[in-house]
């Protein structure tokens, strides 16, 4: 009987174990789009500087990707409404990081 129970217990912690993996990586290929209006501000010092687009709730998003470099040279400390892709959701003391799709000036 015990050993009828490890057995049992063994293949529900492998189906788990299986179940678990395929949640994960079906997170990976669905990435969620966002679409953002805030003020944006280099953030940080020399070679280590970010573009962080700063939300009127006082969000932060770090910037990347090619138009990114344009929204850099162009619009700092404008307000913008970029269409973004999410790359690394927000955590502790690190701000969330977006791939800019799109922007446009925002008034």
């Amino acid at each position: 009987m015990k050993k009828t129970n490890l057995i049992v217990l063994a293949l529900f912690v492998f189906s788990m174990a299986i179940l678990s993996a395929r949640g994960r990586s079906d997170d990976v290929d669905d990435k969620k789009q966002l679409e953002i209006t805030g003020i944006i501000k280099i953030k940080g010092s020399e070679p280590h500087t970010s573009v962080t687009l700063i939300t009127e709730e006082g969000i932060n998003y770090i910037l990347t990707g090619e138009k990114s470099l344009e929204i850099r040279e162009n619009y700092q400390l404008k307000t913008l409404k970029i269409k973004a892709e999410l790359i690394n959701p927000a955590q502790a003391f690190m701000p969330a990081e977006v791939e800019v799709l799109s922007y446009k000036f925002h008034k």
